[in-house]
Order: structure tokens, then C-alpha cells, then sequence
């Protein structure tokens, strides 16, 4: 495959516990192995794509195999290692020149408590990282579970809050130091000084609008829900569905994980769960107009030798529904 500045993109989300990892990771391995320089970037906290693949992953990407790196990104402390001393720094000069700033702000922006946002910049930061260079065919991204993935869907929103923010802040800065400048001559110290955080701002706002049209863009990206066959994990799979379309952010396929396809005909519990299952698959896929990919329960394997067995046979491109 030959290199682009485009990279593809492959998200995976769903309920916690429905084997998004695995799912993701046999996706990357499948594409590593057709030729595809791909990253496998996890913002999921559980974090066990080093387990899967027995590598220390960290947050700068490692080698798997060939073609294969992965990344796992803890979204907080990202946050704080690019922006919060920065941001603080910013509280603090406000409150040195007197303006009506709370100790509670100070908290906001530090490791103690994230205003709301950060969190989702942080992830943007990512993605713009990884997906916007040529470095990388695939990018493979497998998110946290299904509630902060709908935030982070909503960029603009979101993720907009902690950068108005420091803006208000740094605007009310530069009114006072601008003041004192022509009061004293010259005597007002610039608030940008070690702080750079006007730069901070204006990139970060031109990621969002980056991400959010990398993630509407059908050419380039897909957005793959993995759900179990059991009734809360139906019912946000629909609800993840949903919110999808809302957001205009292409589905690519719903995976049903762990489902008893081979089964003793003898054993009555595993016949009467494979019934449930195959019932709850059909009511769902009537309900939403799609077909879902059914990947069988595997008990036996470990985690990497599911993962090779998924890989074999997982689908890598769909036609997106929007």
C-alpha cells in the first residue's frame, strides 16, 4: 500500500466488556499482514492491548510485528503533561492581577479536577497526531466505552469548553497587562510570556475541525460497533447506532462477539443460549436494517490466539450507512 497523507481510519466502540480490544486488534493484525502500515492506538483505560499482544505499549507508538505498532493513551495525563501547567500558570497571573478567578478554576485545570473537555482534547490531540501525516496507512482506534466515545463524537461541543475557557482567561489577562503597559510605560509583563498558550488555542481548535471532518468523512473513515448478543448491550448498541447517524460519522459493521455458532447438540443450556442469541441478532437487525457480523464464542483460546482467529475472517472495509 502505497503512502498517503490521508490516512484511513477504523474506530471501534460499544458497551465495556463486548471485546472492542480484541476486535480492534484483530482488525490491525489483519491489516499489518496485508501490507498496511497500521497503528493500533487504545484510549480505552483498561488498557489490555499489552496484554493481548504480551508487548509494554506506552504512549508513543511501539512495534508489535511487522507493520503493527500500537499506542495506549491514558487521555488524562496527556492533558496535563501538554496544557495544564500552562493553563495554570494562566489562573494564576489572573489572580496576581486581581481579577475575579476562584480557587476552584485553579482545580479545574489540574490533575485534581479536569473542567469539562480536556479529556476529549486530549483524544483530538491524538487522532490529529496520528491520522493527520503519512506515517501510517490505518489508523486503528479503540475507544472507551460507549458514553465518552458519543463525547468525544461531539467535538465541537465538547471539547470547545476547556478552550473558551482559557481564552476568557488569557483575554482578561491581556486587558490588565495592556493597561498597566500604558500606565507605566511599558511596565505591564506580557501574558504570553513562558505561557504560549495563544498558539496552544489556535491549534487546538483547528484539530477539532480536522477530527470532525476526518470522522464525517466517508472516504476515509469507519466506525465499527461491537456489541454482545444480550439485552443491554443490544439496546446501546442501538442507541450507539443512533447517536452515529445523528452525528453523520459513517457505521461501517455491527459485530456480534462471542456468539454460540458451534455448539453440542446434546448440551440443552448451550442450544437454548444459542436460541436467545440468534433471536435477540434477528429482532436487532430487523429494528435497524442491517446485518450484523457474528464472531464465534471461542472459550478455549487465549487472547492472542482469538485475535489471530478473528483476524482471519474479521471484514475490513463496508460500505458506510449513514
Amino acid at each position: 500500500m502505497s503512502r498517503n497523507a490521508s490516512s484511513q481510519v477504523v474506530l471501534f466502540g460499544g458497551k465495556g466488556g463486548v471485546g472492542k480490544t480484541t476486535c480492534a486488534s484483530a482488525t490491525a493484525l489483519k491489516l499489518a499482514q496485508q501490507g498496511s502500515k497500521t497503528l493500533l492506538v487504545s484510549t480505552d483505560p483498561a488498557h489490555s492491548t499489552s496484554d493481548i499482544f504480551d508487548t509494554s505499549l506506552g504512549d508513543e507508538p511501539t512495534a508489535i510485528n511487522n507493520n503493527l505498532h500500537g499506542v495506549e493513551i491514558v487521555p488524562k495525563e496527556r492533558f496535563n503533561r501538554r496544557y495544564s501547567e500552562k493553563l495554570q500558570g494562566i489562573l494564576e497571573r489572573a489572580n496576581d492581577f486581581g481579577l475575579d478567578i476562584g480557587e476552584g478554576d485553579l482545580t479545574d485545570v489540574t490533575a485534581d479536577g479536569l473542567i469539562p473537555g480536556t479529556d476529549e482534547l486530549a483524544v483530538i490531540d491524538v487522532f490529529a497526531e496520528y491520522v493527520g501525516n503519512s506515517t501510517w496507512d490505518t489508523v486503528v482506534f479503540d475507544t472507551a466505552p460507549t458514553g465518552h466515545t458519543l463525547r468525544v463524537l461531539q467535538l465541537p461541543d465538547v471539547a470547545g469548553t476547556a478552550l473558551s475557557k482559557a481564552a476568557k482567561l488569557k483575554s482578561g489577562i491581556d486587558s490588565v497587562t495592556s493597561a498597566a503597559s500604558r500606565v507605566f510605560g511599558g511596565g505591564g509583563e506580557s501574558s504570553e510570556s513562558g505561557l504560549n498558550i495563544s498558539d496552544d488555542i489556535a491549534t487546538a481548535q483547528s484539530q477539532i475541525e480536522t477530527v470532525a471532518e476526518i470522522i464525517e468523512d466517508a472516504e476515509r473513515t469507519r466506525f465499527n460497533i461491537v456489541t454482545h448478543a444480550e439485552d443491554m448491550a443490544i439496546a446501546e448498541t442501538k442507541r450507539l447506532y443512533q447517536e452515529l447517524h445523528d452525528a453523520q460519522v459513517p457505521v461501517g459493521y455491527i459485530i456480534a462477539n462471542k456468539v454460540r455458532i458451534d455448539i453440542n447438540e446434546d448440551c440443552h443450556h448451550c442450544v437454548a443460549q444459542q436460541q436467545q442469541q440468534l433471536a435477540l441478532l434477528e429482532e436487532f437487525e430487523r429494528d435497524i436494517g442491517v446485518s450484523t457480523h457474528r464472531i464465534p464464542a471461542t472459550p478455549e483460546m487465549s487472547d492472542i490466539e482469538r485475535v489471530q482467529a478473528i483476524a482471519e475472517d474479521i471484514p475490513l472495509a463496508a460500505k458506510p450507512s449513514r
